[in-house]
């Protein structure tokens, strides 16, 4: 019944001693490598690590050295203890410095006062914009431009000195400056307009109850002692009056005339208008309150006397020129 068929070769029969190592061995090297990636992962963290901070050290150094010394300043001035530590002077002796000024000059290069100005500076700037400023070396003068400005004008000028354009960093500077002189300027004129405005308002408010005391006095006197007043006040006016007709206008007269004396022309009729327009003033005067039209001989003495004294005190006026020609009146 077996005739015929062929025969079947028996299984094979795995080594499992063999199966064993080969699978060790395997996950050997899997350790290995995946420990190299892991090393090899960790090693680009590290130097990734040390150059963010190299790079970030070199930011801060770059950002805050300057204050850094300024802000080393402080505690050395604070402590007193320089006195006792030794240190290299330019002649290339060790000892220590007699005094914080002469410290300062052999370990900051600046004496005592110019670092303690640096303070200041550095106290209202911010660590930032002195830094900026520092880099840019922008001298006393300019800082002091730099303090002068409002705050406003100030973080504008600070932004510009992020950049390394020193010319344009000064220039906008000044240009700022500028501009806030001519507007303090401006305030002060203001201020002068306003303070003559006060004045004139002030010497008004005087006058006005100088006024109102007079006339509050003038209603407590008697009636004749107000008529008498009332007189007095009239008789200065027409005093004034009179010295500027015989006095002023009688002089502007003499300089035309002599001026038409040495070039030709005339201007009578120029002054028949002026003179015509006070006498019709006067005219309209007397007519509206029933005045007589009195001869000068007829005014009495004392009114004529005080009249021709105000002409001659006016004769030395602005209008005077000169001596009246002969045959001018």
């Amino acid at each position: 019944m077996t005739r015929g068929r062929e025969t079947l070769a028996p299984p094979e029969i795995l080594d499992a001693s063999v199966d064993e190592a080969q699978t060790a061995q395997g996950l050997a090297r899997m350790r290995e490598t995946a420990i190299r990636e892991q090393q090899e992962q960790m090693s680009g963290v590290f130097s990734l690590g040390r150059n963010v901070g190299v790079a970030l050290m070199a930011n801060i150094v770059k950002n805050f050295s300057a204050a850094a010394e300024v802000r080393a300043f402080e505690e050395i001035n604070k402590s007193k203890d320089f006195k006792g530590l030794p240190i290299r002077h330019p002649d290339g002796v060790l000892r220590p410095a007699e005094n914080i000024d002469e410290f300062c000059r052999v370990v900051f290069g600046r004496g005592y006062k110019a670092m303690n100005n640096h303070k200041v500076i550095l106290q209202k700037l911010g660590e930032e914009a002195y830094e900026n400023a520092t880099r840019l070396s922008l001298n006393r003068s300019q800082l002091r431009l730099l303090l002068s400005l409002p705050e406003d004008d100030r973080a504008i000028v600070e932004e510009a000195m992020r950049t390394e354009d020193k010319t344009e960093v000064v220039g906008l500077l000044e240009s700022l400056v500028n501009k806030l002189d001519e507007a303090r300027a401006e305030v002060e004129e203001l201020k002068g307009e306003l303070k003559a405005t006060e004045e004139l308002s002030s010497e008004k408010s005087r006058k006005i109850e100088r006024l109102e005391i007079d006339k509050r006095r003038f209603q407590m006197l008697p009636p004749d002692e107000v008529l008498a007043a009332l007189h007095n006040e009239a008789t200065k006016f027409h005093n004034e009056a009179c010295g500027i007709i015989r006095g002023m206008l009688r002089q502007a007269v003499i300089a035309v005339d002599r001026h038409h004396q040495e070039h030709g022309g005339d201007s009578k009729i120029f002054f028949a208008g002026l003179i015509g327009q006070i006498q019709a003033d006067l005219t309209e005067l007397r007519d509206e309150y029933g005045i007589p039209d009195a001869h000068p001989l007829t005014i009495p003495e004392w009114i004529r006397d005080g009249a021709e004294g105000e002409a001659t005190n006016n004769m030395a006026g602005p209008a005077a020129v000169g001596s009246e020609p002969a045959g001018s009146e």
